[in-house]
C-alpha cells in the first residue's frame, strides 16, 4: 500500500515525528524529504533535526539522509552542525551527541568534507571566544555600561587581536555570509541586565565570495576576488535560551516564503537566529527603531516617516513606497502573530525601519501566552492605525484587505504550519506544552471550519476588535512607566 501512497511535504514530515515508531514508515517519510531541493529542505530543517530524538540510533535513514545532504551544501551542513550542537547535552535523547559525532566522523572521509568541518571548528573557536569576552564582563558587573563599552573595546584591541582579522569564515548565523574580522570601533553593549553584546563583523559581498571546495583557508587569488566589504551585525546573548525565538523566526521566514508564492510579498524583515545551546545564542543585528523611542523623540510615526521620507505631494506628507511597506508589513506580522498566538506585545518590541517596515522583536511567549490581563487578538494600538489616516482611511480598508488576503493564503498552508510545531514537541520550547493543547489553539486559529469568504469577515471583525480595544491601552500605559523606572 505504502509504495502507491501519494505522499507530499506535509505528510512527510509527520511521518517522522513522535507518532510513527515503525521504521519501514519513517524510513518512506525520509525518502520523500529526499526530494525537497535544498532550498525547502533548509526550510524544514529545525524540524527535521527534532525528528532525530525518535530514532534508535546515528545510523538511521534520517541521520543518514541529513548527514547527506549537508556534506552536499555547506550551507545546509552549517545549519545542520549548530541545531545538533545546541542539543547534544540533552540527557533524555543523547542520540544528537552521537549524531553530532557521526557528521564530524563522515566529515573526514572526503576533500569537501574536510574543509566544511575546518569551517565548523573555526565557528567553535569563534562562538568560544566570543563566550569568554561575555564572562569577563560580566565578572566586571561593577563598571558602568560605558566603561564595559571601553573594555569591551580594548579586549578585542589587544587581548583578542586574531578576532579583528581572519580568514574568510561562514558566518554560523547565516552561513549565506562570509565573515573576515570584527570592526571593534562598531562594538557596543545593550541596557539589560544580561548585557547582550553587538558585534560587527567585516564580510565579504555574499554574491563576490564563493565557497570553494579547493579553498584551504590561505587562497590569496580567493582574497584578490573577494575585496568588497560591507558590515554584518549581530548581538550575542549569554544567560537567555533563544530556542524559542529561533522557532518562531524560522516560521516567519517560512511564511514569508508560502506568501511570496501566492504573489503576496508583504515586505517582512525576517531576522536570523541561532542558538548556539540552552543559554547562548546569537541574533541578528536589523537597523530600526522601537516605536516607543520613536513616539519619544517624534511624537507620531508619521512625523517619523517624514524626517527620513518627505514627499510634500502627498496628504500624509511622506513617500508612498514607504506607505506602502508600512501598510503591508502591518498586515503580515498582524496575521502571523496572530496565527502564532505571540504575547507580550508591547511598543518596545514592535520596530521600524526608516522605509517603513514594521518588525516584530521578542517572542519570550507564543501559543497563546501572554503576561498581561485581556490582551487583544492582534497587536494594533491607535499610533499604528493614525499613521494610515484613521480608521476611515482608504489605507486602513487597504490594510484590512491585505489581511484578508494573507490570512486565506496561510489558511491553505494550516497543515504544514501545525506539523511543524508538532515536531517541536519535545524540543524544549517553554510555551509549547506536551499535552499540546497550544497547538491545538494554533489550529483553531485558522478557523477552517468557515469558508473563505466568511473567513475574510472573521479576520475583519477581529482586526476591528483589537483596534476598539481600550484595556490594552492603559495595560501599555502601566508598562511605559514601568519602562521609565527601570531605564
Amino acid at each position: 500500500m505504502m509504495n502507491n501512497w501519494n505522499v507530499d511535504t506535509v505528510i512527510a514530515l509527520e511521518l517522522i515525528s513522535k507518532k510513527f515508531k515503525n521504521q519501514k514508515i519513517r524510513q518512506f517519510g525520509v525518502e520523500k524529504l529526499d526530494e525537497c531541493e535544498d532550498k525547502e529542505l533548509i526550510l524544514y530543517l529545525l524540524q527535521v533535526v527534532q525528528g532525530l530524538r525518535y530514532e534508535e540510533s546515528e545510523k538511521s535513514p534520517l541521520t543518514q539522509f541529513l548527514i547527506r545532504r549537508s556534506l552536499q551544501n555547506p550551507i545546509l551542513g552549517v545549519y545542520f552542525y549548530w541545531y545538533v550542537g545546541t542539543e547534544r547535552n540533552d540527557k533524555k535523547f543523547s542520540i544528537f551527541a552521537k549524531v553530532h559525532l557521526e557528521f564530524a566522523r563522515q566529515c573526514l572521509e572526503s576533500e569537501k568534507g574536510k574543509v566544511l568541518l575546518t569551517q565548523l571548528q573555526r565557528q567553535e573557536k569563534l562562538i568560544q571566544e566570543l563566550g569568554e569576552i561575555a564572562e569577563k564582563l560580566k565578572s566586571n558587573s561593577k563598571l558602568s555600561r560605558p566603561k564595559k563599552i571601553t573594555f569591551l573595546k580594548e579586549m578585542l584591541q589587544f587581548q583578542y587581536k586574531d578576532l579583528l582579522e581572519f580568514q574568510p569564515l561562514l558566518l554560523p548565523l547565516d552561513p549565506h555570509v562570509s565573515v573576515i574580522g570584527i570592526k571593534p570601533e562598531n562594538v557596543y553593549i545593550f541596557k539589560s541586565n544580561l548585557y547582550p553584546m553587538k558585534i560587527v563583523f567585516r564580510e565579504f559581498d555574499s554574491h563576490s565570495f564563493k565557497f570553494k571546495e579547493n579553498y584551504k583557508g590561505n587562497d590569496k587569488e580567493n582574497e584578490k576576488e573577494n575585496d568588497k566589504e560591507n558590515e554584518y551585525g549581530i548581538i550575542y546573548k549569554m544567560g537567555d535560551d533563544i530556542r524559542q525565538d529561533n522557532l518562531v523566526m524560522q516560521l516567519i521566514i517560512l511564511m514569508e516564503q508560502l506568501l511570496k508564492k501566492e504573489n503576496l510579498d508583504l515586505k517582512l524583515t525576517p531576522y536570523h537566529v541561532l542558538p548556539t545551546s540552552s543559554e547562548i545564542g546569537i541574533v541578528q543585528f536589523v537597523k530600526a527603531k522601537s516605536l516607543a523611542s520613536i513616539l519619544g523623540e517624534f511624537d507620531s510615526l508619521s512625523n517619523f516617516f517624514i524626517k527620513f521620507h518627505p514627499d510634500n505631494n502627498n496628504d500624509f506628507g511622506f513617500e508612498k513606497d514607504v506607505m506602502s511597506n508600512y501598510i503591508k508589513s502591518c498586515a503580515g506580522y498582524c496575521i502571523i502573530t496572530y496565527i502564532l498566538g505571540v504575547g507580550d506585545r508591547h511598543l518596545d518590541n514592535l520596530m521600524l525601519t526608516q522605509d517603513g517596515k514594521l518588525i516584530h522583536i521578542d517572542f519570550g511567549y507564543i501559543l497563546g501566552h501572554d503576561p498581561k490581563p485581556f490582551p487583544p487578538p492582534m497587536k494594533l494600538c491607535k499610533e499604528m492605525v493614525d499613521v494610515m489616516g484613521g480608521l476611515k482611511s482608504e489605507y486602513y480598508q487597504e490594510f484590512k484587505r491585505l489581511s484578508a488576503e494573507t490570512f486565506i493564503a496561510l489558511r491553505r498552508h494550516s497543515h504544514l504550519i501545525v506539523n511543524l510545531l508538532m515536531l517541536m514537541i519535545d524540543a524544549n520550547i517553554p510555551d509549547i506544552d506536551r499535552s499540546q493543547t497550544s497547538i491545538v489553539k494554533v489550529h483553531e486559529k485558522f478557523s477552517l471550519h468557515l469558508n473563505d469568504e466568511k473567513a475574510k469577515k472573521y479576520i475583519s471583525a477581529v482586526i476591528d476588535e483589537s483596534v476598539n480595544a481600550l484595556f490594552p491601552q492603559v495595560v501599555e500605559t502601566i508598562h511605559k512607566w514601568a519602562q521609565y523606572w527601570r531605564s
